[in-house]
């Protein structure tokens, strides 16, 4: 069964709820996908209810894992939403896009600038706008398309080499003041 992916913790910041919510309320994406998280502890006696009362809690799993079983999960998958209100970085992020994975993300804090003109974005605190934008990434083959293709050529701007050498380059610059 084809599925929408969360990864990482889903308390405060992380919006997880954001999620919960829009997808409870989505019958179209509720009827035809399910919802990974991936990572993260067990679901909270709060998410579960929620999960019961909208009567989809056997559509929705976490599910634990290496990073090698994360990659898969990521290479499958319909869609990654991450709808944080706040991220450093946003790792999962680009590792979506490196694995051929669509992103729908929160346009706050560092996101856009990982993620640039790669992702769909919609206001965190916009349950509506989440459930609106679900199904264009999901149902539109052609934008679909175009976030993978746009996705992998965003990813490569990120490497570790390159953070390794621009901060070495950082410093040698502070000592030499």
């Amino acid at each position: 069964m084809p599925y929408i992916l969360y990864v990482g913790q889903r308390f405060g910041w992380k919006n997880f709820k954001a999620l919960l919510s829009a997808y409870c309320n989505c019958e179209s994406i509720r009827n035809d996908f399910a919802l990974i998280c991936f990572g993260g502890t067990e679901f909270t006696r709060d998410e579960l209810a929620i999960m019961e009362k909208s009567k989809i809690a056997h559509r929705i799993r976490r599910v634990a894992g290496p990073d090698s079983l994360l990659a898969t999960y990521y290479t499958h998958a319909s869609l990654l939403v991450y709808p944080s209100r706040y991220e450093g970085f946003g790792l999962p992020v680009l590792e979506a896009m490196h694995h051929g994975c669509p992103v729908l993300i929160s346009k706050t804090s560092s996101l856009p600038e990982v993620a640039g003109s790669a992702a769909m974005y919609f206001d965190p605190e916009t349950h509506d706008e989440l459930c609106e934008k679900m199904p264009i990434c999901l149902y539109d083959s052609e934008q679909r398309n175009a976030m993978k293709q746009k996705g992998y050529e965003q990813e490569k701007k990120f490497s570790w080499d390159r953070c390794a050498k621009e901060t070495l380059d950082y410093y040698k610059q502070i000592a030499a003041n």
